[in-house]
This record gives structure tokens, sequence and C-alpha cells, in this order.
């Protein structure tokens, strides 16, 4: 070893040596401010964890409906929809739920305006018509959730260029798509309304009428005296 090289190993062991921390000789009292730090480790979230104030859309794997599923993210544009694109965590499999863009590679996600564009990067062959249609949906609730009540308009582009895709009822499209082009995908939080109580039918009444039946009338009184100059 060059004697600079020495000069220098030496130095970080007495720095590493300053910095080091001892052990008690024996207990000693911790004060009251520093309880709380010492008694609870800090919370840990595991990557894409099923918990959070930020919503992402996957689908029940029984009924092929969209259900939300929570994450934790910073609500930039970029990590929400990254978190969308990282799949079903073990605990949204548990709840039966699935993603269907596995095949995708998200690229980008920004908000203008009303609008937010989301590039990726797929070949739409691997896909079956239903379950591209699925991830388009995926794609536009999620990313729905950006700006209030769910109003965006969703572009989806395929690696940086416009594209066709599905909406709800499979047809292509190139304009940019709502939520309310997938909602019969989508479970309603909404309880659904009773079934409204079959009326019983209206009592048909039978009506007779007074008038009395009509006689035959008197022949006029001419017709009367010719039949009896013929007789």
């Amino acid at each position: 070893m060059r004697p600079r090289h020495v000069g220098l190993a030496a130095a970080l062991a007495v720095v590493a040596a300053g910095c080091a921390i001892d052990k008690d000789s024996a207990p000693r009292n911790v004060p009251d401010d520093r309880r709380e730090e010492l008694r609870a480790p800090p919370q840990q979230l595991a990557p894409g964890g099923s918990s959070g104030d930020d919503r992402i859309f996957l689908v029940v794997s029984d009924t092929g409906r969209l259900r939300t599923s929570q994450r934790e993210t910073d609500g930039s544009p970029q990590e929400l929809m990254e978190s969308l694109f990282e799949g079903a965590t073990a605990e949204d499999q548990d709840n039966g739920l699935r993603s269907v863009l596995d095949p995708f590679e998200f690229r980008s996600a920004t908000v203008q305006d009303n609008v937010v564009t989301v590039d990726v990067d797929v070949d739409p062959r691997v896909l079956s018509g239903s379950e591209l249609r699925l991830a388009v949906a995926q794609i536009v609730y999620t990313a729905s959730q950006l700006l209030p009540d769910a109003t965006a308009e969703v572009v989806i582009k395929l690696d940086g260029g416009n594209s066709e895709w599905p909406d709800g009822a499979g047809n292509q499209t190139g304009e940019p798509l709502t939520i309310f082009d997938f909602y019969p995908l989508a479970e309603s939080a909404q309880p659904a309304y009773p079934s409204r109580p079959s009326r019983a039918p209206a009592p048909t009444t039978t009506t007779t009428s007074s008038v009395p039946p009509s006689t035959p009338s008197s022949p006029p009184a001419s017709d009367a005296a010719d039949s009896t100059d013929a007789a």
C-alpha cells in the first residue's frame, strides 16, 4: 500500500472511532420526551401496499369489473400511474383483484388543463378484445382520479404517438376517453335500489244502460190509409 493510502486509511479509522457509540456500562433513565421515539419503530409501507389516500382501479377476478384499491403516493400523475402499472399486491390478490396491465410498459403521465396524457408501450395484439378493453378502463379510471370529480379526459399515447383504443363498447376511437365511456365496467358504490312493488291490476267495471229498448214506430197515417184501401 502506498504511504498516501496508508495515511488516508488511518485518518478514516480515527474518524470512525470518534463516531462510534459506546455501550452504557449501567442502565440509565430515558427522558420522557424521548420515550415515544423508542417505544415504536417508524411506520414502513411496503411498495404498492394496499393502503393510503390515493386510489387505483383493478379488476375483480370473479366479475371482470373494476374496483378501487388504495395506494400511498405523493399525488403526482407520474407516481399514481406508476403504482397502477405495478399491478396487484399480494393483499389485492387475496381480495380477488388482479390487473391486466402486465404487458404494458408505462412511460409517463402529465396533466394539462382537463386532459391527462398517459404514454405507454405495448403490443395490443398480446391482449384479447375484452382484456384490452379492461386495460384501457383501468388506465382511464385511475387517471381520472387526478382531477376533481373524475372529470378528466384521458389521452393514451402509444410510444409517444397517437393511437386508437377501444371504449367500453369495444369501438375503436382516437378521441380522448372518459369514465363515462366505461361506466358499465366499474362497480358502483351506490346500493341497488329496491325493486318497485308490483301494482294490482285495476278492477274492471261493467256499465249497464238504463235506456229502455226501442219499440217499432207506428207507420205514418198515409201508409195506414193506403193499407185500408187495399183491403
